[in-house]
């Protein structure tokens, strides 16, 4: 069966490809088992035959031998009449559909090959003539990129009267309604990929698919044992495994519909609108960035840094008074200020070292009278940040906030331009870029965790679980702090992206950001910059500062202390001079 493709036609226009090659082929028993099969269900069968090389006779005989009567013809004489049984491109390329899975009683697999036919002319013809019963997308490695183009644009564009066609399904299979439909993940790579964030993208596509399909998602392992393959025995039971599922010698069961999932997302386009547009905006920010914890460590620390100056310059020029004008059996204890003498102390002059001659409390005055200073501005400072009203960077939760704003979108789609124009989005400032230009932009961090269900857990938590590495800006985003998010114009997951951040702005938690752009890239769809800081609405008060602000300003307690003591004092020990002299 070298070369050769097998396309079933019913009476009903439900068509079945069947690709076959040498390497990947069906058991000839279980080909014209399931054959049969069809043919006992749903009538006439139509065997096509199609491939670069010469059919061999003997599967044809085989065939006939095996089904009676039916019609054999090649895919070159019936590709314009079997519209829905389109296969394009060489046999070569027909082979890399060796992991397509369909059900082989009352739906059709629909494949794409090469992108260079008017498929689209075909797909509004299958509309209008009510042939389309089911789409499924088998994603895997071998996929062209234009090859998923096409088909998520009939899952978007396609309205559901006309996508399925409910009536002639009614007739003929009454139970059709909200089957099972599977996505099969490969062995190993189901255990990693559940906890990954292709996994979310690829079930909100899935979910979305199967919601437009009145179908059930179910997504499995190839490990589990509820998952039954293979034809009906005689008995009526199920049998075959995943292995021979892969290798085509086991057929799918009747009432369960299958799609083998690699990465959906790794097969995204960038052809609107099935895609994931990579939109970055820039939110202007309201008067400044209310630093309070930052800025009042860095006063805090000034006043500290000042007053331990302070002490450093006084034990030196005291040391150098005592070295060079100390005078020896002088009694000058009278002379001795006790305000001098106790603040002394509190700097940890030694008490021989105390101050006892008038220049070197000029000398000292004049130190604390520098730092009463140095302190009174520092303080100032700090009254002025706590003093000011914050401001946040604050997503634009609807229209008019957007144009109030004045935001900033830059974006390689212009559609998504002309749609927000359209939409009344007149106050935004777009700029675009071209795809290659953004392409290049893209920044590649993987993490473990969909981005979604990172934004999920940090609603719930209220606080900020990511751990991202921080880049610089890019040149598709050239402002200092941006947020963006993903704008998935017409794809299924923009709904619930777009409510996560709506609740960002409700909950009340505004993100800061530093230089860094927050971007996803609808080929990989990962978080580029870092957040700095996780800014609440209610701003820091004295309160909450605590002990530290008592502390910061102490000195200007002790100056004036020094003052009024030395004052008060000085005039006690000048009577008590006058008196002993007397």
């Amino acid at each position: 069966m070298t070369g050769v493709a097998m396309c079933l036609w019913l009476p009903v226009a439900t068509s079945f490809i069947f690709p076959v090659d040498h390497e990947h082929s069906f058991d000839d028993h279980l080909l014209v088992s399931t054959a049969s099969s069809l043919k006992g269900h749903l009538g006439s069968v139509l065997v096509t035959l199609s491939g670069t090389r010469d059919h061999q006779p003997g599967t044809i005989k085989y065939l006939q031998e095996a089904l009676g009567p039916i019609q054999i013809s090649s895919l070159g004489g019936l590709s314009s009449k079997l519209t829905i049984c389109l296969i394009q491109g060489s046999w070569e390329t027909l082979i890399t559909l060796n992991n397509i899975f369909w059900n082989t009683e009352y739906y059709y697999l629909l494949n794409f090959i090469d992108g260079k036919q008017e498929i689209d002319d075909i797909f509004y013809h299958l509309w209008d003539t009510h042939r389309v019963y089911r789409v499924f997308i088998v994603s895997q490695k071998t996929y062209t990129i234009k090859s998923f183009d096409p088909v998520l644009r009939i899952i978007h564009k396609a309205p559901i009267e006309v996508f399925i066609n409910t009536n002639s399904l009614n007739q003929r299979f009454p139970d059709w309604n909200m089957t099972d439909f599977y996505a099969v993940y490969a062995g190993l790579y189901a255990d990693k990929l559940r906890e990954s964030r292709s996994f979310l993208v690829d079930r909100l596509t899935l979910e979305a698919l199967t919601e437009r399909l009145n179908m059930r998602l179910k997504i499995k392992n190839t490990t589990d044992d509820s998952i039954k393959f293979g034809i009906r025995s005689e008995n009526g039971s199920f049998y075959g495994t995943f292995k021979e599922l892969v290798t085509y010698t086991a057929n799918m069961t009747a009432q369960a519909h299958f799609i083998k999932i690699h990465n959906i997302l790794d097969s995204l386009t960038y052809s609107v609108p099935a895609r994931a547009d990579k939109i970055c905006i820039a939110v202007p920010r309201s008067e400044r960035i209310p630093r309070f914890v930052e800025s009042f460590n860095s006063v805090n620390v000034t006043v500290w840094l000042s007053i331990v100056l302070i002490y450093l310059i006084t034990m030196i020029t005291l040391s150098c008074f005592r070295f060079f004008f100390y005078r020896v059996n002088r009694r000058v204890i009278y002379e001795t200020s006790l305000p001098l003498t106790m603040f002394g102390i509190c700097l940890g002059l030694p008490v021989d070292y105390m101050p006892r001659l008038h220049f070197e409390k000029l000398v000292l005055s004049s130190i604390l009278l520098v730092s009463l200073v140095v302190v009174s501005v520092m303080q100032s400072t700090l009254n002025a940040i706590l003093s000011t009203p914050p401001s946040f960077y604050k997503f634009p939760n609807n229209k008019d906030e957007f144009n109030e704003q004045m935001v900033n979108v830059w974006t390689s789609s212009k559609d998504l331009i002309d749609s927000y124009v359209a939409a009344g989005y007149t106050g935004v400032k777009f700029h675009l870029k071209t795809a290659a230009e953004q392409k290049k932009d893209f920044h590649t961090i993987i993490y473990k965790g969909g981005i979604l269900e990172k934004m999920a857990a940090f609603l719930r938590a209220k606080e900020l679980e990511f751990k991202f590495v921080k880049l610089q800006m890019t040149e598709a985003c050239p402002v200092q702090h941006n947020i963006a998010y993903l704008y998935p114009k017409g794809s299924p997951f923009e709904e619930p992206i777009n409510r996560i951040l709506s609740g960002l702005v409700e909950s009340g938690v505004m993100l800061k950001w530093d230089r860094s752009v927050y971007q996803f890239s609808n080929r990989t769809m990962q978080f580029v910059g870092k957040v700095r800081e996780v800014v609440e609405l209610n701003p820091l008060s004295l309160e909450d500062l605590g002990t530290p602000l008592y502390f910061s300003c102490w000195g200007f307690v002790v100056a004036i202390l020094v003052f009024i003591f030395e004052k008060l004092i000085h005039g006690s020990m000048k009577k008590l001079r006058t008196d002993h002299c007397d």
